[in-house]
């Protein structure tokens, strides 16, 4: 392919997603892996030119139900709305979402804005029985996943727990065997 030029090579990838989504309905990807959604996402999005946000919707076992682009934006932003993602997945009969979006900046982190919305639409899909699975980045060729992040930051915060434990413990072992000497000394003191 690499004597195809970039429009080719875009237009060749046009038709393998009009092939791909006639597709879905009767083959269902499955999103077994974060990897997976990755992959699927860096196709759709990987070089829009302006914030799209879209959603993967999945039945029980993590099929696509359905794939849809619910809002679109500028270059550095869009608006959200977490109750039309609820109206989405309710029309799908959905048990789980992947929310996906790009940031054609090539940033590939979460702004704050980013996880704020992301929260707002947990809430608003847990009061419907649906759950979200991820929200991915995609920034350009970089792909951010919100789940292994967040995975991420409870694995840290665990580990700075149990040391700070294993430092008490430590001080407080020390604490114990200095007033075992002193008792120690104190008796011997007293025996003479």
């Amino acid at each position: 392919m690499s004597g195809l030029s970039r429009k080719e090579q875009d237009a060749i990838i046009a038709q393998a997603l009009v092939i791909l989504e006639a597709r879905l309905p009767r083959e269902r990807f499955t999103i077994g892996s974060p990897g997976a959604a990755h992959r699927y996402a860096q196709l759709h999005l990987g070089q829009a030119e302006r914030e799209i946000f879209m959603c993967l919707f999945v039945d029980a076992q993590h099929r696509v139900i359905a794939k849809e682009t619910l809002f679109m934006g500028t270059l550095s932003q869009t608006s959200v709305h977490p109750r039309e993602i609820a109206r989405a997945a309710l029309k799908h009969n959905a048990a789980a979402v992947v929310l996906v979006h790009n940031h054609p900046s090539g940033n590939a982190r979460f702004s704050e804005a980013d996880r704020l919305v992301t929260a707002q639409i947990r809430d608003a899909l847990w009061l419907v029985d649906v759950s979200v699975l991820d929200h991915l980045l995609v920034a350009g060729e970089q792909l951010t996943s919100y789940a292994l992040e967040e995975r991420a930051a409870q694995e840290r915060l665990e580990f700075q727990g149990a040391l700070k434990d294993h430092q008490r413990r430590a001080k407080l072992s020390q604490a114990m065997r200095a007033s075992w000497a002193r008792r120690k000394g104190q008796r011997k003191g007293a025996l003479q």
